[in-house]
């Protein structure tokens, strides 16, 4: 906990300074996957990804990107049930500035009263279930801060039942 207030600290005071570079969405997705692969395969939870390799080159630093992707991931197999799916998704934004990317996850939802709050620090759903399942209530909002950090934007839908789909726009 101490190491995500001390990261949220740096980037809300103007610290942190993004090393950008050009990527290609289909490759930030494969090293993702490469990385989070034997964490859904110990859950039994299956990781899709689906990227248009065709799609233009976003403007990222790639340690916090990853980061950024890490913390959503983290959450969607926290949360999600054995035998679950988790979709990584990078496809065509209807802003021709950016790219959209998601995680969408099988898992329980965020009732819409609670839906608006997730991306605040310390914030969580549902604090008992929560600390049961690990977690900081920083994530989000670290994630929230790095992507608008980078130009971007992030929002969540999310229906109780049926999981959470968190999307990330980041600039070409």
């Amino acid at each position: 906990m101490v190491s995500d207030l001390l990261e949220l600290s740096r980037i809300e005071s103007g610290q942190l300074v993004l090393q950008l570079q050009p990527r290609a969405p289909a490759e930030i997705l494969q090293e993702l996957e490469e990385d989070w692969k034997r964490a859904f395969a110990a859950k039994k939870v299956k990781l899709v990804v689906q990227s248009n390799k065709k799609l233009p080159k976003v403007q990222t630093d790639p340690l916090r990107t990853g980061q950024i992707f890490s913390n959503l991931l983290e959450n969607a197999l926290r949360f999600s049930p054995p035998g679950g799916e988790v979709v990584l998704r990078a496809a065509e934004s209807d802003d021709p500035r950016q790219v959209e990317f998601s995680v969408e996850d099988q898992g329980e939802g965020i009732p819409s009263e609670k839906l608006e709050r997730i991306f605040e620090r310390f914030f969580r759903v549902d604090a008992d279930r929560t600390r049961e399942k690990g977690g900081t209530g920083l994530g989000l909002s670290i994630v929230k801060h790095l992507v608008q950090l980078h130009g971007g934007s992030v929002k969540a839908i999310s229906e109780v039942g049926t999981g959470t789909k968190v999307y990330v726009r980041l600039p070409k």
